[in-house]
């Protein structure tokens, strides 16, 4: 009996011994499988900005009031698409086209009047050429018929003195003599009467011409005196269309009205006032701001990142992807600011717009435990130097 006990305890010491080595084996094993995870495995890094948001690429376009007054249709809407020109908002000008309207009359009248006068000026053109050319005719006419009657009067002349002559001889007698003389008397009155008549004519050919050429420049002048009133007339009616079309408040740029006033239908808005914001149609970026001291030197391009917006908890939608596509030379407002290019699954159930504000993560590196270790280490020693210093002094 007794050595049946002893065999069944040998038995079960060296079932202990053998389990006990594959347990130690084990867990040699494990230590081993951890050590060379915790020496070469490789966990990223990530830094955490101080603030992000979504933009555009291109700027976003601010819609104001380029004049004052009182809105008398409102057709913008927040999310409304628009394209270039697009009439947002328009103010009463009642009273500009009313204004512009007397101007076009009042231009219409004056090129009328301007219309007239040149009608009036080419006929008086017209008429002096035709009195210049008929003058022309009759001068030559009448000199002709003076030289006519001046060769008549000489030779009258001529045959009174060789009657005077016979008379002397006695070969004519004094009835015939006086005849002769009387003669030559009329014809060089003739002749004297039809230079007076060429002399006469000159006269009232130039009077003629004179008065002719002053209605003619008194008519150019009134042609350009109109000329001048309507061109202020269309200056006028320019100011005016432009007027108008500053009262048709239209958009600057294609996109999405971000942001709309909370203006109606005879609301008074003054010359400046912000009214909408256009969003231009174009691709989302990352816009975030890291703490210097987290992301300089860094935080560099072409590093992987995730955008965590807020309102869209990450654990439920998930994080937006996005690529480091800029990092700032030198910090602003006390940051250090990083444009990252982003890329939303097509599946993706945010609404992605302008504006929304979130945290981005960046993976700065990858680094195994044990490094992390020893840097978490080396900023203890650190701190605890630190502060032993401060307690010192």
């Amino acid at each position: 009996m007794a050595s049946v006990f002893d065999r069944t305890l040998r038995s079960l010491q060296g079932e202990r011994s053998s389990g006990s080595i594959v347990g130690i084996a084990a867990v040699g094993l494990l230590l081993a499988i951890w050590l060379a995870w915790f020496v070469s495995a490789e966990l990223p890094v990530y830094a955490m900005s101080a603030e992000a948001r979504l933009e555009v690429e291109r700027a976003v376009h601010e819609v104001a009031a380029d004049a004052a007054g009182r809105i008398i249709e409102a057709r913008a809407q927040v999310g409304q698409e628009v394209a270039v020109g697009d009439v947002l908002f328009e103010l009463d000008a009642q009273l500009e086209r009313r204004r512009l309207d007397e101007e076009t009359a009042r231009g219409e009248a004056l090129l009328r009047e301007i219309e007239s006068l040149r009608v009036a000026l080419a006929t008086e053109t017209q008429g002096l050429a035709d009195a210049r050319a008929a003058s022309g005719s009759a001068t030559e006419e009448a000199r002709s018929r003076y030289q006519a009657e001046v060769a008549a009067a000489d030779l009258a002349e001529e045959e009174a003195k060789r009657s005077a002559r016979l008379h002397e001889q006695g070969l004519m007698s004094e009835m015939e003599l006086r005849r002769a003389e009387a003669q030559a008397r009329e014809r060089r009155a003739q002749a004297d009467a039809q230079r007076q008549a060429v002399t006469r004519f000159d006269s009232e050919k130039l009077r003629d011409g004179r008065d002719r050429q002053v209605r003619m420049d008194q008519i150019e002048r009134e042609i350009a005196e109109l000329e001048g009133s309507v061109e202020t007339s269309a200056a006028a009616a320019r100011r005016l269309a432009e007027e108008i079309e500053r009262r048709q408040i239209r958009s600057p740029a294609a996109g999405r009205l971000g942001e709309v006033a909370k203006v109606r239908s005879g609301s008074v808005v003054a010359a400046g006032d912000h009214l909408a914001t256009v969003i231009p149609s174009a691709e989302l970026k990352v816009v975030a701001g890291f703490p210097p001291s987290d992301a300089l030197a860094r935080v560099r391009r072409g590093q992987t990142a995730q955008m965590r917006l807020d309102g869209f908890p990450w654990t439920e939608f998930g994080s937006l992807p996005a690529e480091v596509s800029r990092v700032s030379g030198e910090a602003r407002d006390g940051k250090l600011w990083i444009d990252c290019s982003v890329a939303p699954a097509a599946d993706s159930a945010i609404p992605l717009q302008h504006g929304m504000p979130g945290i981005l993560v960046v993976e700065i590196e990858r680094v195994s435990p044990a490094e992390m270790v020893l840097r978490a280490a080396g900023r203890a020693v650190t701190a605890s130097s630190s502060a032993g210093r401060e307690g010192s002094g």
